[in-house]
């Protein structure tokens, strides 16, 4: 008996049908299709990896060439079920569409279709990773896929169907493979657990579940890997030094200080994760799934399945602080903390972009909604000119009196309600004259709606003409420009722009590519360091 030991993804990759998880219309319309015998000629299975695509591929092999075959539940006993499942059948012939991607391999192909199978009823050729093929050996598969022998069928496998062309994808029927939910995955890593009876905490598999990302592949590798890192239980803690992720608890204490206005201790919370070594864009990447999670349980209140990436203790956290930040709050928190996504990718000091976009989280407490400053300002009481007169006042006394009161009151409205006041004219002949007050114009649409305002500025007015404004974002704020293009946000934006120029003024928003100026970026290239200094001084490169 050999004493190699097998991985987990080979030990327990599925062998029929019932044993595939997470693709259940799959299934279903393949065991359909062999029932019914309407076993199409050509398959193409699309899907990211680890989802169950080759398995499925070898299963609907054994499925075809089964002793007992066509049959939804192959024997895995017969001679052709087990050379099948050890990869050295005749008939089944696996082939990688990486390392045999040119057009002699294709032609070797069509040169083996013309053989009868061996012992099953069909002659099999399964695919994998077939976009990798070239044109020409495509070209030259085209002509087998048309006019197929009968004993033969083709499945292919790959995780980019676009680059399949479209004349092999009409020749096949397709199956597209969803990607893993972690509630799929953690109920499969917990049936695992038991039969290979490792103890394992609850929520340390959420995190092995999480940590692979949809593929239930890449989940068995995880937790392949974690079983070595101790003899005893294996913990969350232990999840978390071995995948060298931060624990939840630094993120609450985070959006804690933040909320409570302590930027000291935000600032120390993320010195102790750099500290400990930890990698910064994951540790990104876990805030903003935080304010993500935040946002999703204050918009659908107790859900429970709108969170089923959580365990059940950090769903309790979630439900007790879902309300610390307003939902305008959040989406500009969730902005800040996507534009340092964004820019620790090419940062020199990565540490500083992150610094600064957590202290100014720090100072989003401080923005109040539209909603509350209108309640505000309805609140408000107005003075109202006194007819009491002193009775020994001369008219010129009542005069003054009756005059100076209603002054007053106009006063106290003005501060009250700045917004009621008459708009200035800007005068905008050409862009210059829009760049100039561009500032202004984005402050005027944070005093109305602070999240617009928040995405507005990250983008350049770039050309003008006859009442139309194209408004041009860098192209990774796609996100913003598709948020201000939202109904409510672009008839504000609107509405501003045509108050401030004194003519109805549309807006056009577009996606500014760097490649279009290739030569001065390579030329005028600015220092991270110096880019950060800008961001935080709000200023801005004057060229000579």
């Amino acid at each position: 008996m050999s004493d190699t030991y097998q991985v987990l993804a080979r030990k327990f990759r599925p062998q029929t049908f019932e044993t595939i998880v997470g693709q259940e219309p799959i299934v279903t319309t393949l065991k359909n299709a062999i029932t019914q015998k309407r076993i199409a000629q050509s398959f193409l299975f699309v899907g990211m990896r680890g989802v169950g695509k080759t398995s499925t591929a070898r299963i609907l092999a054994k499925a075809l060439n089964c002793a007992k075959g066509p049959t939804v539940t192959p024997c895995n006993k017969c001679s052709a079920c087990l050379e099948i499942t050890a990869g050295n059948s005749l008939d089944v012939l696996e082939i990688d569409g990486a390392s045999n991607r040119g057009i002699d391999e294709i032609r070797n192909l069509r040169e083996t279709v013309k053989y009868q199978p061996t012992q099953g009823l069909y002659r099999i050729y399964i695919i994998d990773e077939v976009h990798m093929l070239t044109t020409e050996a495509f070209n030259a598969l085209l002509k087998t896929l048309e006019e197929p022998p009968a004993h033969v069928k083709f499945i292919f496998a790959t995780t980019e169907s676009q680059k399949v062309p479209a004349t092999i994808v009409s020749r096949c029927q397709r199956f597209d493979f969803r990607r893993m939910s972690t509630q799929t995955i953690v109920e499969t890593l917990k049936e695992i657990a038991k039969k290979e009876k490792f103890k394992i905490e609850e929520d340390a598999i959420f995190l092995i579940a999480k940590a692979a990302d949809g593929s239930m592949r890449d989940a068995e590798s995880v937790l392949d890997k974690l079983t070595s890192f101790t003899k005893g239980e294996l913990k969350v803690n232990h999840c978390i030094d071995a995948l060298g992720l931060v624990a939840q608890d630094i993120y609450w204490k985070i959006l804690d200080a933040a909320s409570d206005g302590k930027a000291g201790e935000v600032i120390a919370e993320l010195d102790a994760v750099v500290r400990s070594g930890k990698d910064l864009t994951p540790f990104t990447e876990g805030l903003f799934e935080t304010l993500r999670f935040l946002l999703v349980a204050q918009s659908v209140g107790k859900k429970r399945e709108a969170l089923e990436d959580v365990s059940d203790e950090v769903y309790d956290e979630i439900q007790k602080r879902k309300d610390m930040f307003s939902q305008d709050q959040l989406l500009v928190m969730m902005s800040l903390v996507q534009t340092a996504m964004m820019r620790l990718k090419r940062a020199s000091q990565p540490r500083y972009i992150l610094e600064l976009a957590l202290v100014k989280l720090v100072s989003v407490r401080g923005l109040t909604a539209l909603g509350e400053l209108t309640a505000q300002l309805k609140s408000v009481k107005l003075p109202v000119a006194s007819a009491a007169i002193p009775s020994a006042a001369t008219p010129a006394s009542v005069s003054t009196v009756v005059s100076a009161a209603p002054q007053r009151a106009t006063s106290t409205a003005a501060k009250a309600a700045p917004h009621a006041a008459k708009p200035k004219i800007l005068k905008a002949e050409q862009i210059e004259d829009i760049e100039t007050a561009w500032a202004e114009i984005v402050e005027d649409v944070k005093q109305k709606k602070v999240s617009t305002g928040i995405f507005l500025s990250e983008a350049q007015p770039v050309e003008w003409s006859s009442g139309r404004l194209v408004i041009a974002f860098p192209e990774e704020f796609v996100f913003h420009k598709e948020t201000v293009e939202k109904k409510e946000n672009k008839q504000l934006i609107e509405t501003i722009l045509t108050q401030k120029f004194g003519q109805k003024t549309t807006a056009q928003f577009v996606v500014a590519h760097s490649d279009e100026k290739t030569t001065t970026a390579k030329s005028d290239e600015v220092p991270d360091i110096v880019e950060s200094a800008i961001e935080m001084f709000q200023g801005k490169i004057i060229r000579r």
